[in-house]
């Protein structure tokens, strides 16, 4: 089978996603340009066709020759017409993969949950991590015993939804400082939460002590796949007792009234914040990142033949 790259159009990328199943909020155009408008970087949406059909759909964000990842918020769309048993599908990643090794020096994806075998990048010369995430399925399945004992307590915690934008932003940009990120990361970090705040794919959930602002979840919804995801959540004086506890547990039944059935909660490769956010019996799943260095790539290959050179100087 001989497959085709094609770089496709805002409207092509349209028309091509209404006549699929998944249209997750990672593939949709306003959330992308939220990436342009905030980094500075130029999407590109991305399909492998043959006989005309696509057979991989992926978004990814190229600047300077290279594709990267603008935070690590963000997870690539990724569409594939093959069945995880298809060879074929195996080789529609490796044709991918060659393409893009021909247009770009540096090449680094943060793939979905959904993209579990990564031998075609290993194959290519990409290295990978394995990383963690943690997902809750808000269903009535119990918390663990210790944090129901929390929320069963009596508290004075008030919570809102959407609500004092300005103090919600400063509380991030503080926490985000305090954690002693560059001034531009936070910068581009807190303009595109707003920018996605602004085309209402993002919700704020607050939760307030003694009148004042707390602390604060970002919340990114998908409302097609019925996901959120809880990529920036503000910190919380230890002195706050329980206040962690309540303000998830407040954002979950906010979420669950929309609709929602699922909850990435982000965090769990931090062992300290994993052990919070396990005791809410989420489910534990894995996801990779790759990278390609097209001049290491280079480098490791001339290592190798000086080697081999080595030695059959030796042997002789």
């Amino acid at each position: 089978m001989e497959f085709e790259y094609k770089a496709l159009t805002a409207n092509e990328w349209s028309e091509v996603l209404a006549d699929i199943a998944n249209r997750s909020v990672f593939g949709n155009l306003s959330y992308l340009e939220s990436f342009e408008q905030a980094y500075g970087v130029g999407k590109k949406l991305v399909g492998v066709y043959a006989d005309s059909k696509p057979y991989l759909l992926i978004t990814f964000f190229e600047d300077k020759g290279r594709i990267v990842c603008p935070n690590h918020y963000y997870f690539q769309f990724v569409w594939e017409k093959e069945s995880s048993a298809s060879w074929r599908k195996i080789m529609v990643w490796e044709f991918l993969m060659n393409e893009l090794k021909k247009r770009y020096s540096q090449i680094h994806f943060r793939l979905p949950l959904s993209v579990h075998d990564v031998r075609p990048f290993e194959w290519a010369g990409f290295t990978y991590q394995l990383k963690h995430t943690y997902i809750k399925t808000l269903d009535e399945r119990p918390y663990h015993q210790n944090l129901k004992r929390i929320l069963a307590k009596k508290h004075n915690y008030t919570f809102g939804t959407q609500t004092d934008d300005k103090l919600v932003w400063s509380k991030h940009r503080g926490d985000l400082k305090a954690f002693l990120f560059s001034a531009s990361f936070i910068s581009k970090t807190i303009a595109y939460f707003e920018i996605l705040q602004q085309k209402e794919l993002v919700a704020t959930y607050n939760i307030y002590a003694d009148g004042g602002l707390l602390s604060s979840i970002i919340v990114l919804i998908d409302k097609h796949e019925q996901k959120a995801y809880f990529p920036l959540i503000g910190k919380i004086d230890l002195a706050q007792s329980g206040a962690a506890a309540y303000l998830y547990d407040y954002a979950f039944s906010q979420l669950k009234k929309q609709g929602i059935k699922q909850v990435d909660l982000y965090g769990a490769n931090m062992k300290s914040i994993a052990r919070f956010k396990h005791k809410f019996e989420p489910e534990l799943e894995r996801f990779f990142e790759v990278e390609y260095n097209h001049s290491a790539n280079v480098l490791v290959g001339l290592k190798s033949k000086l080697k081999e050179v080595a030695k059959k100087i030796v042997r002789s």
